[in-house]
């Protein structure tokens, strides 16, 4: 070898070895040359991702088995670090160069490639998380604005520095922060994100350029404040955030790695043909950035959306900049308010299910309520129940395209969520009043309401423990439209002195009966006492207390009664009395009980969480107006109904509904008006006595579930 002054040297280049040893979250192996080396050699390591140099990979492990390998001894040769994902950025972003380039004074580097890996090696998000011998444990993330990643680091040691880096599949690897301070007892890193959708590799380096440790987030977005937060809040993995994300992550990263086979998961993301404004959150550049040009997802906008009117070219313009070939799969059909889960959009769908289309489970984010969560999850009843909703209605709930053989069988919903709702404006539920839609806008109200026009109706009025006089309730009712003639039968306590009553009931309803009944009969001891009289196949049920404020309630409960798997029909209802205005909008199921015996929890809907008026299916409907099959009374108990505890009646009723195959829809499109509906509170059902599992399998089959996760 001669030096720049033509002398010859004394120093005789050598080749370098280098291996790699295949741990688990550890980059281990050794680099030396082929012949004795001294420590004047200064062989540098340097970690390569593609044409990106990471960082300095030092050599201070002494191995003896290396050495025995060599023939010589000489300074420390090993390397180790802490790597938590390094080969899975990789393979996500589409890197497929991982090496290290050795060099030094004397030696003849290279490039000595750690790929390929096997397939399997997907990394662990977030491993500083646990110290784990570390100089450094990650203690928290946020993201302070839309783009500003926040991590908190705690115990680490001085002088430590953190990299980050994102691959955008337009632009290729990009350092994201560089050298930012993470050492020290406590040191917030805040990194401005490219894309806080796309993975993010992190890389913690010493004074010197040294690498300590490799992390990476493959999906940012779940971290606190970030769009697919709430996400991670209806997983329930337990522990705190980071554990959380950590634990998510992986199980979406494993899914995501596996190369689903073609046609099992969501190749199309459909948009809601009422999206018009532009600044509906799945139009956000960067999601539409990370669906199309990472997942490499299709997002379309139906040919017939019209915009309510308005022009809709330029969000078809926007989607242009944004195109993917067409694959075969499924579709996901998305709310206009709402974006896809990250699960809805990598995990794959068993095969085996029927060309259909089934609705899902949804995160309903309320930013006007401090950033209320609730999980929607609604049962896989099809796309029927988009036809019970107001003709303008923006789409209620995700639903799932399946596009699978013609012949094959029903599917079940998947067991994670497909959407979340980002609701930032508070939700108008008039607090007063007598409608829920403005006045002027004519029958029908749902989109599939035309047919039932005319249809006759009995109506069963029940008396209440005030024994309220029906009379406001008879004239509400003389106001319905859309209706037949209709037939009363008036429940009365037995000795009551009714003559106003019975002449009123004369002047109004030729076709009435009034039905005396023991005064302490509760509702349903009513009913069962009266069904016998009820000739008609649709029966209203409502309290004597009870007035039907909006004209169009009893034909908007008949249009909902229309498909043959619908028992009973309910709506809204309201109160004015007393300091606070009360709404019931059915019962749902909201958890467990397993103080004493099993139970099932249930609870008054806050009609706030759809968003909309919206039709849905539900456990059981308030008997303070609800219409039914008569058919349905036929078999009907009225053991364990109770006067005090009217809450009960109501979920009786629907429980023996849901036992003999039905649905019970409730409506917020209409409502009707009380002096006392049921108040959110916290009721039992004890399982298997009151609760046959028959019964619980319906329930979990036929009505939507919703819980505030905070």
């Amino acid at each position: 070898m001669t030096g720049d002054d033509g002398q010859q040297a004394t120093v005789v280049d050598r080749r370098i070895e280098l291996h790699h040893d295949p741990v688990p979250h550890r980059m281990n192996g050794w680099a030396a040359p082929d012949t004795s080396e001294s420590a004047a050699d200064a062989v540098t390591l340097t970690l390569m991702l593609g044409a990106v140099a990471l960082g300095t990979v030092r050599r201070g492990v002494v191995r003896p088995d290396v050495q025995a390998h060599l023939g010589f001894a000489g300074p420390p040769c090993g390397f180790s670090l802490a790597d938590y994902g390094l080969a899975a950025f990789a393979r996500l972003s589409g890197l497929a160069d991982i090496m290290i380039a050795a060099g030094g004074i004397g030696v003849t580097g290279g490039h000595f490639p750690l790929m390929p890996l096997p397939s399997a090696a997907t990394g662990q998000p977030l491993g500083t998380r646990s110290r784990g011998g570390q100089a450094l444990r990650l203690a928290d993330l946020w993201f302070e604005t839309r783009r500003d990643l926040a991590i908190r680091f705690e115990a680490a040691a001085a002088g430590l520095r953190l990299d980050a880096y994102q691959c955008p599949p337009d632009t290729g690897l990009v350092k994201v922060a560089a050298n930012l301070p993470v050492g020290g007892p406590v040191a917030i890193a805040t990194v401005r994100l490219l894309n806080p959708y796309l993975p993010v590799l992190i890389v913690l380096r010493d004074a010197g350029g040294g690498i300590g440790a490799i992390d990476h987030l493959p999906f940012p977005s779940l971290a606190r404040g970030g769009p697919h937060a709430a996400e991670r809040l209806m997983s329930a993995r337990g522990g705190d955030e980071p554990a959380e994300i950590a634990a998510l992550s992986g199980e979406l990263l494993d899914t995501l790695l596996a190369r689903p086979q073609p046609g099992t998961t969501v190749t199309t993301v459909e948009l809601d043909g009422e999206v018009h404004t532009g600044l509906e959150p799945i139009l956000d550049d960067d999601l539409l950035a990370w669906i199309t040009g990472f997942l490499r997802i299709a997002v379309t906008l139906p040919a017939d959306t019209t915009g309510d009117g308005r022009d809709v070219g330029f969000i078809r313009e926007r989607l242009a900049r944004h195109p993917v070939a067409a694959r075969p799969g499924h579709a996901l059909l998305v709310p206009a308010d709402a974006i896809p889960t990250i699960a809805a959009l990598v995990r794959r769908l068993p095969p085996g299910a029927g060309e259909q289309t089934i609705a899902g489970g949804m995160a309903v984010v309320d930013w006007s309520r401090h950033g209320s969560v609730w999980s929607v999850w609604t049962p896989p009843l099809g796309d029927w129940l988009e036809g019970l909703q107001t003709a303008d209605a923006k789409r209620s709930v995700p639903l799932l395209r399946l596009a699978g053989a013609a012949d094959a069988g029903a599917a079940s919903a998947p067991d994670w969520p497909l959407a979340l709702a980002l609701r930032g404006k508070p939700v108008r539920m008039a607090a007063e009043g007598p409608f829920e839609i403005a006045a002027e806008v004519p029958l029908p109200l749902l989109r599939e309401g035309a047919a039932i026009v005319g249809v006759p109706v009995t109506v069963a009025v029940l008396f209440d423990r005030d024994d309220t006089s029906p009379l406001a309730l008879l004239e509400s009712l003389a106001r319905q439209e859309g209706c037949g003639a209709l037939e009363l039968i008036v429940c009365r306590p037995a000795d009551t002195d009714d003559a106003v009553l019975r002449a009123a009931l004369t002047a109004g309803f030729p076709h009435c009966t009034v039905v005396p009944i023991p005064a302490e009969s509760g509702r349903l001891a009513q009913l069962v006492a009266v069904r016998a009289q009820l000739a008609r196949e649709t029966v209203l049920v409502v309290d004597a207390a009870t007035v039907l404020t909006d004209p169009r309630t009893l034909a908007t409960l008949a249009a909902m009664l229309v498909p043959p798997q619908v028992a009973t029909a309910g709506c809204l209802l309201r109160t004015t009395h007393g300091p606070k205005t009360g709404a019931c909008a059915g019962y749902v199921t909201t958890g467990l009980d397993l103080r004493v015996l099993p139970g099932l929890m249930v609870d008054t809907v806050d009609p706030a969480v759809f968003r909309q008026p919206a039709t849905y299916p539900v456990v059981a409907n308030p008997l303070g107006a609800v219409l039914l099959r008569r058919a349905l009374l036929d078999g009907l108990d009225a053991h364990g109904n109770d006067p005090l505890r009217p809450e009960m009646d109501d979920l009786l009723l629907g429980l023996h509904a849901i036992g003999g195959g039905g649905l019970n829809l409730c409506t917020s499109t209409v409502s009707a008006h009380a002096p006392r509906v049921p108040r959110a509170r916290q009721l039992t059902l004890a399982m298997p006595y009151r609760l046959s599992p028959q019964v619980l399998g319906g329930i979990m089959a036929g009505a939507v579930l919703v819980q505030r996760l905070r």
